[in-house]
């Protein structure tokens, strides 16, 4: 039989390793879980107020749909949408098409959206100019992977019931270093966004 004695300063060598040894453990899952997380992870919970779409012309067009989407700021007076103000904020990850293969590479490739890295644009308005009655006319502040250019777009307010703003335009893809083969450099867009009468 084997007799053990731990002396006092013996027993606090090893609560003194115990303790060193747990702070090493939490901080080592703490550096595994930084290492492995995604710092750009996003998510927009809430339904969009509309529909944001892009056409992709390769020979035959493909309406890639933004199933996520949120407005951040939206400011005017009633009547006055030349000075506007209009922010949106859009979750890339939740673009979708009917073609799902074409749909991941888009998403996922560095040569196009890059959600990885990219998980957001982001569309500033600030003011627009009246072309007729109810069309107006903007230089939206496009984000799109990390670089922000103006997008030339037209749109139409209609106030008669819930407010309705649509619009178009069209971004060069390269613009943004969407430099994959396939579809024309020119990429039509179009919006809608309707809020009831409560929230205008």
């Amino acid at each position: 039989m084997k007799l053990v004695i731990r002396t006092t300063q013996t027993q606090n060598k090893m609560d003194r390793f115990k303790i060193t040894f747990a702070v090493f453990v939490i901080v080592l899952a703490a550096i595994v879980e930084w290492a492995f997380h995604d710092p750009h992870a996003f998510e927009i919970v809430e339904e969009p107020p509309g529909v944001i779409q892009a056409i992709g012309n390769a020979g035959s067009e493909q309406i890639f749909t933004f199933k996520k989407w949120k407005i951040e700021k939206l400011d005017w007076t009633p009547g006055d949408y030349e000075n506007i103000k209009l922010e949106v904020l859009i979750d890339c990850k939740s673009l979708s098409n009917d073609w799902k293969d074409l749909e991941k590479n888009i998403r996922k490739k560095k040569d196009y959206f890059y959600v990885k890295k990219f998980p957001t644009a982001k569309v500033i308005v600030n003011g627009a100019q009246k072309v007729s009655d109810q069309e107006y006319a903007t230089d939206m502040e496009l984000t799109l992977k990390g670089i922000t250019k103006t997008v030339p777009v037209t749109f139409t307010v209609d106030a008669s019931n819930n407010l309705k703003i649509k619009g178009s335009g069209k971004i060069n893809r390269r613009k943004f270093k969407f430099t994959g083969g396939g579809p024309k450099d020119e990429v039509p867009l179009s919006f809608e966004i309707t809020l009831p009468s409560a929230n205008i």
